[in-house]
């Protein structure tokens, strides 16, 4: 893995849009707790039993556990993505595969990111 080369990537107009997709999700992750923290009561829903029933309640402030989760997984993605040298490859890296094989592996993790910032969204 020492071996390996530390290529500068450039991005493709697909990964810049999967970039800016998942920075304005994120955005709107934040934005819309903040906006509707004040609407809400001191105490909200935060279980239901299997028959739709409330079973617990919680501080409003709550609804800023999920987004505060988010924001560590989606900078630990965005930081570790640009060291795509120590990930590992099922194929030997080499002068010769590595700019693709970099190149394919950062695409993956962009659109993992998006992807899990829409699942928190939709949460």
């Amino acid at each position: 893995m020492n071996t390996r080369p530390r290529i500068e990537i450039k991005l493709s107009p697909t990964d810049k849009l999967f970039e800016i997709a998942a920075w304005a999700a994120f955005v709107l992750l934040w934005a819309l707790p903040i906006v509707s923290y004040q609407g809400l009561p001191e105490n909200v829903p935060i279980h239901y039993g299997f028959t739709g029933q409330v079973t617990n309640y919680g501080n409003k402030a709550i609804i800023f556990v999920l987004p505060l989760v988010h924001t560590f997984l989606f900078i630990g993605l965005t930081v570790l993505n640009k060291y795509p040298h120590i990930f590992n490859y099922p194929v030997e890296i080499t002068e010769g595969n590595a700019l693709q094989q970099y190149k394919n592996a950062t695409r993956l993790f962009r659109y993992c990111k998006f992807i899990i910032t829409l699942m928190f969204f939709l949460d």
